[in-house]
C-alpha cells in the first residue's frame, strides 16, 4: 500500500474545498420547484436544533413559506428566536441523491387570516391537490383559527451538486492514471 501525504493524496484534490461543486442557481430553482418538502430547523429553549419535514412554497420574493398550527413547538420557538435553517434534497426528484441546497435565515410567523388564506391554496396546489372541490375542501379544513404561516427569509446559501464532484473526481483520477503511465 502506498503512502500519501496531504499534498499528494487524490482525495485532498477533490474533497477539501467543496465550493466548486455548488448547485447552479438555475438547477437550484428547478430543484426547489420540483421538490415539495424540506427539512426545517429551529432552535429549542436550550439552544439545541430541532427539525421537521414540511411542505413549502417558494414565494416570488425568494422566501420559503410553510404552514403550522400556532400550538406547535416550532412556532413558539420561532417567536422566541427566529434563527432557522432549511434543506432541500434532490432525493425523489429528477436530480436524485447528491444534489442539495441549504439555507440559514430568519423566520417570521404570520397569524393574520389574510396571509394564511393567501398561502393555503398555494400550498394545496404544491402538494398536488386538484383545482376545484378537492382543493377547496382541503383549504376549508386547513383554515383553522390557529393556523399560521411561517415565512423564512434566507440569508446564507450552501449547496452541493454530486454531478460536478463526480466529474472532477474522474478528471483527477484520469490525470493520475496518465501521470502513472508516463513514468
Amino acid at each position: 500500500m502506498s503512502e500519501h501525504t496531504a499534498d499528494t493524496h487524490v482525495g485532498e484534490q477533490i474533497y477539501v474545498d467543496l465550493t466548486p461543486y455548488a448547485l447552479d442557481l438555475e438547477d437550484e430553482a428547478k430543484l426547489v420547484a420540483e421538490q415539495d418538502e424540506l427539512t426545517f430547523t429551529w432552535l429549542t429553549k436550550d439552544g439545541s436544533p430541532m427539525s421537521a419535514i414540511m411542505s413549502y412554497v417558494r414565494g416570488d420574493d425568494g422566501r420559503l413559506w410553510m404552514l403550522a398550527l400556532s400550538e406547535r413547538k416550532r412556532v413558539k420557538a420561532i417567536l422566541r428566536d427566529n434563527r432557522v435553517a432549511a434543506t432541500i434534497s434532490g432525493v425523489g426528484t429528477l436530480f436524485g441523491w447528491g444534489c442539495t441546497v441549504s439555507w440559514k435565515g430568519l423566520a417570521t410567523v404570520h397569524d393574520d387570516r389574510e396571509t394564511v388564506r393567501w398561502l393555503l391554496p398555494q400550498m394545496g396546489r404544491r402538494i398536488g391537490l386538484a383545482e376545484g372541490e378537492e382543493l377547496d375542501s382541503w383549504v376549508r379544513v386547513e383554515d383553522s383559527p390557529t393556523r399560521v404561516a411561517i415565512a423564512m427569509e434566507t440569508t446564507v446559501r450552501v449547496s452541493f451538486d454530486i454531478r460536478k464532484r463526480k466529474a472532477r473526481t474522474n478528471e483527477v483520477l484520469d490525470a493520475e492514471t496518465q501521470a502513472t503511465q508516463e513514468r
